[in-house]
C-alpha cells in the first residue's frame, strides 16, 4: 500500500512539472511548435542559437538551423539530439547549437544575422521561425554605437569618447598622409575600455588552479589575445584604451593610421623612437607640452638615452617615463623637421624600401649619424628655436600667401583644430581640414623664396621661409626669428604669444 502511494505521488510530480512547463513554452501566435529561441554570443569561441521544440522525442522527426548574412555567409546546421539535446520533458525538447567563430568563414560581427529554425514532426508536419540577430561582443556599460563611413569607421559603447571629434582629427591625418603616400587605406576601429573584462575565470578541479573561460560558458577557453586575433580575422581593428583620457585614445589611433600608411615601405627594422615620434608628428596641433616635459626631465637629469629609445618601452614602465619616453620620440622628429627641412622625416620614412638598414637611410638624407644627431638635439632642446618649432605641425603654410592682417582671437577651451585660427596672421586658415588634395612644404608661386631640400648639414638659421607679415599698422617680428620650420598661424597659442608680447615690449 505504501509502495503504491509513493508511485501515485511521483507520477503526480512528473505530470505537474510537465504541465508548468508546458505553460512557460506558450506556442507562438501562429501556431508554431518552436517557442523560446534565443542568442548568446560567446566571444571569441562561438555564437549560441537555443530553440524549444513543443513536442516530446516520440514526436521529433528532423530540425535544422539556418545562417546567413548580406555579405554572403550561409550556413545550414542539422540538428542532432543525441549532440545538441540539452533538456526534456513529457511535452517540450530543448535543443542548442553553436556556431564556431574560429573557421575561416564567420559569421561577421556588427552585421544583422539571420536565422531561421525549422522543425519537422513525426505527422509530416513542417514548423518555421525565422529571426534577426545583430553579433556584438556582450557589454554591461552602453549600447554598441556605429560611427562614419569608409575610410574611417568606428565600433564604441562608451558613450563619452568624443567620437565626433575623434573621427575629424584623424581625417585629417588621413588627408595628409594619403597625399604623401599615394596610398588608400581603410580603417575599422573596434574600441574597448581600459577595464573591459574579455573573460571569465573559474577553478580547474583537476589542477585547482584559475584558467580563463568565456563569458557566458565554462566550456571554452579564453584570452585576450585570442579575442583581437578573431576581430583581426574579420578585418576590425582592436583598440583597447590605455586609460581614459581623450588624449591617449588619439595617439593610439593615430599610431595606427600612420604605421599602417607607412607599413608598406618599411622593408628594414624601424626604431621604436621614430615609430612613435612619427605618428606624434601628425597631430594636428603643436607639441608644446612634449616640450615642456622633455626639457624638465632634461634638468633633471632624466632623459632616455637613445639606445633605450630604440625599442618599445618596457612594460612596468610609470607615467612619468611614459610621458617623457613620448615626449623625446616626437622632439627628435621634430628637431629633423626644424634642422633638416620640413619635410624630412616623411622623406625619411618614405625611403625605408629601399635602404639597407635605417641608420644608413638616417645618414643619406641627414648626412650625420643617430649619435650625433642625438647630441645636437640635446642642445637644441633647451633653445629658442626649439620653443617656436614647438608651434609647428604639418598642416601649416610654410609661406603666407596674401598680405596679411593681424587679428587676435579669443582661444577655445580646447585644443581640438577647427578651421578657424586661434591667433591669425594669414587672412586663411592653413589646416588642411577640408581640402581634397593638401600641398604641404611646397612654397606657392607667389613667393620669390623656394622651399629647400635636405642637405647633408644643418641648415642655417633663416634658410626656410618663414612667415613674415606686412601688416598695417606693421607688426614687430623678433630679430631672433630664424630656423628650419616656420611659426604658422594656426599653431601659435598662449606661450607663443607671451614671446610676442615680451618682443614687442623690447623694441
Amino acid at each position: 500500500m505504501i509502495k503504491r502511494g509513493l508511485l501515485f505521488v511521483l507520477l503526480s510530480w512528473v505530470l505537474l512539472s510537465g504541465i508548468v512547463h508546458a505553460q512557460d513554452m506558450t506556442p507562438t501566435p501562429n501556431g508554431s511548435l518552436i517557442t523560446n529561441t534565443g542568442v548568446d554570443m560567446l566571444l571569441p569561441a562561438a555564437i549560441r542559437f537555443r530553440a524549444t521544440f513543443a513536442i516530446n522525442r516520440q514526436s521529433f522527426e528532423s530540425a535544422a538551423l539556418s545562417l546567413y548574412q548580406a555579405n554572403g555567409f550561409e550556413r545550414t546546421i542539422s540538428v542532432n539530439l543525441d549532440e545538441n539535446l540539452i533538456g526534456e520533458g513529457l511535452d517540450f525538447v530543448e535543443v542548442q547549437i553553436d556556431q564556431a567563430l574560429n573557421a575561416a568563414n564567420v559569421p561577421r560581427l556588427f552585421e544583422p544575422l539571420s536565422y531561421r529554425w525549422e522543425l519537422i514532426t513525426t505527422n509530416g508536419k513542417t514548423y518555421t521561425i525565422a529571426q534577426e540577430y545583430l553579433p556584438v561582443p556582450p557589454n554591461t556599460i552602453g549600447e554598441w554605437q556605429q560611427a562614419g563611413d569608409s575610410p574611417i569607421t568606428f565600433y564604441w559603447y562608451n558613450p563619452s569618447l568624443g567620437i565626433d571629434i575623434l573621427r575629424g582629427n584623424l581625417l585629417t591625418v588621413y588627408t595628409l598622409l594619403q597625399s604623401q603616400t599615394g596610398l588608400d587605406e581603410t580603417f575599422q576601429f573596434i574600441i574597448f575600455d581600459s577595464d573591459y573584462r574579455f573573460c571569465d575565470t573559474k577553478l580547474d578541479e583537476e589542477t585547482g588552479q584559475e584558467i580563463s573561460i568565456t563569458r557566458g560558458s565554462d566550456t571554452y577557453s579564453c584570452s585576450r589575445e585570442s579575442v583581437q586575433a578573431l576581430l583581426q580575422q574579420i578585418d576590425l581593428r582592436f583598440i583597447q584604451r590605455a586609460d581614459a583620457a581623450f588624449d591617449t585614445l588619439e595617439a593610439q589611433l593615430m599610431h595606427e593610421i600612420v604605421t599602417e600608411f607607412y607599413g608598406s615601405y618599411w622593408t628594414v627594422t624601424v626604431p621604436a623612437w621614430f615609430e612613435e615620434g612619427l605618428a606624434l608628428l601628425y597631430r594636428p596641433y603643436p607639441g608644446l607640452r612634449e616640450l615642456v616635459v622633455a626639457q624638465q626631465a632634461d634638468t633633471r637629469g632624466a632623459l632616455i638615452g637613445l639606445p633605450q629609445l630604440q625599442t618599445p618601452l618596457r612594460s612596468g614602465a610609470t607615467p612619468e617615463q611614459q610621458d617623457i619616453w613620448k615626449a623625446q620620440s616626437y622632439l627628435l622628429l621634430l628637431y629633423l623637421a626644424d634642422t633638416y627641412g620640413a619635410e624630412t622625416p616623411f622623406k625619411l620614412a618614405l625611403s625605408l624600401d629601399r635602404a639597407e638598414s635605417f641608420d644608413a637611410a638616417f645618414e643619406e638624407i641627414t648626412g650625420t649619424t643617430l649619435e650625433d644627431m642625438y647630441r645636437s638635439w640635446r642642445i637644441w632642446l633647451q633653445s629658442r628655436q626649439a620653443e617656436r618649432a614647438a608651434t609647428w605641425n604639418p598642416y601649416l603654410q610654410t609661406t603666407p600667401t596674401v598680405t596679411p592682417t593681424a587679428t587676435i582671437t579669443l582661444i577655445p577651451p580646447s585644443r581640438t583644430p577647427t578651421n578657424t585660427s586661434t591667433f591669425t596672421l594669414t587672412p586663411t586658415s592653413t589646416s588642411l581640414t577640408g581640402r581634397d588634395r593638401p600641398t604641404v612644404f611646397v612654397a606657392p608661386t607667389t613667393s620669390p623664396t623656394t622651399a629647400p631640400t635636405a642637405s647633408n648639414t644643418p641648415l642655417p638659421p633663416g634658410s626656410l621661409p618663414t612667415v613674415i607679415p606686412t601688416a598695417t599698422p606693421p607688426v614687430p617680428v623678433d630679430d631672433d626669428s630664424g630656423g628650419g620650420l616656420p611659426c604658422g598661424s594656426a599653431a601659435i597659442i598662449l606661450p607663443a604669444l607671451v614671446i610676442a608680447a615680451r618682443s614687442r615690449w623690447k623694441k
